[in-house]
Order: structure tokens, then sequence, then C-alpha cells
């Protein structure tokens, strides 16, 4: 397909809205599709609620995209007039890409009255409208459903969990909407990691046991049990220890939490790194991922590419799982005790599956992203024609 001829010999502008550039599965996704995507045919922008400088930040706008503030939804009525202003002074866009599906309405409004024609609206979890927000049922709440509704073009979802939790069993019943699993670029998990060397700044030995984690801290990454686990572990095992890569809101609290149950020295608080493939590969002997709440995780997927044993909850869908062998999956009704033991029998026995095997299978899979890329450009495409 021509796509210099459908755009009048000019690239084809797309707008994400997100919540900020932080090391979150969206922001991620987005920068693995914006290194291999072809620039000279699309140009990416950002809007973010919040600018917090990151290394996406800079890394975005070395490939040449710009990042516009615009104060939060809360702020309705600045929030929109921001957007309006953006798209008036930088457009015209093409495109505009909602990522935040639940605060996606004023966003897809504003972009329909400022005539830009493919609107499309992405939900990356399988968390309902309002779900762990304060005020659940607010005219906000109503008001962005009507509106995505009306304004979006086309509708993505990571999984059919999460488009089921955004508009019932029969959301396949309006076309605009379709599944969309988020792919990444698995090109790091080929390194070879010095497992002394990435253990060396965190402190541990080639023969101490680590049991990972990558996510923000969320409620719905549910930290809070994982404190839980690391503290039946530690009655036992005292060569046991948690790495805990991320940021977010609610590590402060974690962090009391560590402290109250003895457990500093135990588990380390990685902060947001960009060497999670070689912090997998080389610091982590298996990965633990209690999250409540899940839509497609991508940070699941990088630890099937890397080859590591995996103990979930048993509400991670089943579309996230490509390496079978590697995962045990358990109720977060049963007790921490129980989640410990998983990974005691993980750590006596040998792996059922090769790295290379691991990697193998996931790039093989359906979260390819060159393969996805090609997609979502006919995704973009298809709307301007």
């Amino acid at each position: 397909m021509d796509y210099r001829i459908m755009t009048e010999n000019r690239q084809i502008r797309v707008l994400h809205f997100v919540a900020g550039m932080g090391k979150g599965g969206t922001e991620t996704w987005l920068m693995h599709v914006l290194h291999n995507i072809d620039r000279s045919l699309f140009k990416f922008d950002f809007v973010v609620q919040y600018p917090r400088e990151t290394s996406y930040s800079s890394e975005a706008r070395s490939l040449g995209c710009r990042i516009f503030p615009v104060p939060p939804h809360y702020y309705f009525f600045a929030h929109c007039k921001g957007l309006r202003d953006i798209i008036r002074r930088y457009g015209p866009y093409d495109v505009i890409h909602c990522n935040l599906f639940r605060y996606s309405g004023p966003a897809l409004k504003v972009a329909y009255q400022e005539n830009i024609k493919v609107r499309v609206v992405h939900s990356h979890d399988s968390c309902r409208i309002g779900e762990f927000q304060r005020i659940p049922n607010t005219i906000y709440t109503i008001l962005t459903y009507r509106w995505i509704k009306r304004y979006a073009t086309i509708g993505l979802f990571c999984s059919e969990p999460a488009a089921i939790s955004k508009f019932g069993k029969n959301w396949h019943l309006d076309p605009r909407w379709r599944i969309f699993p988020c792919s990444l670029d698995f090109t790091a998990f080929h390194q070879q990691a010095d497992r002394a060397t990435a253990r060396k700044e965190f402190g541990l030995s080639v023969d101490d046991f680590v049991v990972g984690h990558v996510g923000s801290f969320r409620t719905e990454k549910n930290h809070s049990f994982i404190i839980k686990v690391a503290a039946e572990l530690a009655k036992s095992n005292s060569k046991v220890y948690f790495l805990l890569v991320g940021y977010g809101s609610l590590k402060a609290d974690i962090e009391r939490q560590v402290a109250q149950a003895g457990l500093k020295g135990k588990i380390i608080f990685a902060g947001s790194r960009p060497d999670v493939p070689n912090l997998m590969l080389g610091a982590m002997d298996v990965f633990l991922f209690p999250s409540i709440k899940e839509g497609l995780p991508l940070t699941l997927l990088e630890a099937q590419a890397a080859g590591l044993p995996i103990v979930c909850s048993d509400i991670i869908t089943k579309e996230a799982i490509v390496v079978e062998p590697l995962i045990k999956r358990l109720a977060l009704s049963l007790p921490p005790a129980d989640w410990a033991r998983a990974i005691m029998d993980i750590k006596s026995s040998a792996s059922a599956v090769s790295r290379v095997m691991a990697l193998d299978a996931v790039e093989k899979s359906c979260f390819n992203l060159k393969s996805q890329i090609k997609e979502l450009e006919k995704i973009y495409i298809a709307g301007l024609r």
C-alpha cells in the first residue's frame, strides 16, 4: 500500500494520549512501536496528563516526537481546552490514539470536533470504567462511556476479558471493537546475561535465590501480597530474596510494610529500570505476579521470553500464556503460604523448558511486534480512505 499517495505526500501524524512517559506496560509497548514503525511515514507525538521527565521522554524526543502536557482529566474544562489548543497549534493530526480508555471520552470528543478522522480508543487493562477510582459512579464516568461509544471510530482491546469488562459479553456486536494484544520486540532477550554482574549492584550472590517482580506500584499489582509471600519464605529460607522493579504512587506504603514485617534486606527496591531483560535473564530465578486485575501483561510475556518459571494469579488471561510449562496459576484466595510453597517447588526442580525454546515460542506467537505494527498501520490508514 502506498501510504504517501493516500496522505498527499506527507507523513501520517498520530497523537497518542497517555498518562505520562513512565515505564508502564502501555508506555513500553508504545516505545517498542516507535522504534520499529517506519518514522518516515508515521510521525508520533504524545499528550500527557502527568509530565514527569523519564528516560522514555528523552528517548521519544530523540526519535522526533514532541511531548505536550495537558491538565489532568479531573480538571475537565481545562483538560478539554488544553487538548483543543494542542491540536490546533501543533496539528493537523490524522489520528488520535487514546491509550487511557477510562479517560478517553473527552479526548475523543475534542478530536471529533477538530476533524481528526481516525479516533482510536485502546484498552490496555481489564478494569471496568470507574474501578479503582474514589468516586466510581460520577457524571464523568457516564459521559466518558457515552462519548467513547459515540466518537471512537475503532476500539482496541488487549484481550477478550478487557473487552468484556468495558462492554459486556456482547462487545463483539459492535463492528468497531476488536482484540488487539500488545506486542514487544524481544531482541534484547537474545543477549547472554552474566549472573554475577547482574546481581552485584544489589548485593546478591550467584547462589542466592531471587524472586522477581516488574510492575508499577499500584493497587492492582498487589505488592502487599508479595510482602506476605516474602514473609512466609523468610521463615525458613535465609537465601531467598525479592527484587521489585518499578515505580508508582504506592511505593512508599509498600516500603513501610516491608519495614513493619522485618524484611529489610530481603526485599530490594530496584526502581524504574531500562535493563529489565538483563535483570530477568541474570538476576531473577522465578517471577511472581499476583495481580488483582490485568489486561494482557507485557511483563509476563517478557518473563516467558527470559525462560523464567512464573507463579501468577489465576485472573491472568490465558491469552497471555505462551509457554505453558513455565506457568503456575494460583487463586488469590489461597494463603500466602501456598504461594510460598509453589515458589519453593520451583527452586527444588529443574525447568521443563530451556530459555532458547521459551524465547523461540514467544517470538513465533501473536505477540511478534513486526506483524502487529503492520496491523496498526492498516488501522491508521483504513480510516483515512
